[in-house]
């Protein structure tokens, strides 16, 4: 951890008001991280295509983010999940109210078609039933890590609601030195190994990225899939 950044999982990051390039954390060997190195495998869930990782991440940063160079401009802007937060309340059927409740794994379908976006080979039909699996797998691992800002005073009870409350802060939240609700996300998806000692359950991690003044900029997560899924 630095005096800038906050870390849950992964390698720490360049200080986040440097020009300088960004170091992807580590990600327990995530696609970021792979891609980077050339040596990307995606079996996940029959996403077993390179685009799948950029396709989400086009819809929380408005860039199909797939490597460590493909990051470009640091750090993302909010303008794409600024955006995504002002149609889902309205067109996307969400309220000011409910969008506090949006839950991992809703949120994909209805920004999809806000941005127009193909999903890429299959993977539309896969969806709902990978989202199913995933969260209720998580629902059975319990929770020791906390948020990581407007935290209370436990941490979410299991990794599912974990990640539905880091979902939520995004949408719910201003980026630093933002006015609007919306943090930018960079997603990623990875396989536990055969040695894990929980390879047949889902497990997430994530990596905050705060300012000078500890306000958020940016939320790296990672969708950590069983062994051989």
């Amino acid at each position: 951890m630095t005096d800038d950044t906050d870390t849950s999982v992964g390698k720490s990051l360049t200080p986040v008001n440097s020009t300088l390039p960004v170091h992807v954390p580590d990600m327990k060997n995530g696609l970021l991280e792979q891609q980077a190195n050339g040596t990307a495998a995606i079996h996940i869930y029959k996403y077993d295509c390179p685009e799948f990782v950029p396709f989400l991440n086009s819809i929380y940063t408005g860039a199909a983010l797939s490597s460590r160079a493909s990051l470009g401009a640091w750090p993302p802007s909010p303008e794409a999940m600024q955006k995504n937060v002002e149609w889902l309340v309205g067109d996307g059927g969400y309220t000011q109210d409910s969008i506090k409740h949006i839950l991992w794994g809703a949120d994909q379908k209805f920004l999809a078609e806000k941005w127009n976006t193909d999903w890429p080979n299959n993977t539309r039909q896969s969806w709902d039933k990978s989202v199913r699996a995933a969260r209720a797998s998580l629902a059975t691992v319990a929770n020791h890590e906390k948020i990581g800002f407007h935290d209370g005073p436990h941490p979410p009870k299991n990794r599912c609601d974990l990640l539905d409350a880091l979902v939520q802060r995004c949408f719910n939240h201003p980026a630093a030195g933002q006015a609007r609700p919306g943090i930018p996300m960079v997603v990623d998806l990875s396989e536990k190994p055969a040695t894990d000692s929980d390879k047949d359950k889902h497990d997430i991690a994530f990596h905050w990225v705060f300012d000078k003044n500890k306000h958020p900029i940016l939320l790296f997560l990672t969708m950590i899939c069983p062994y051989g899924a």
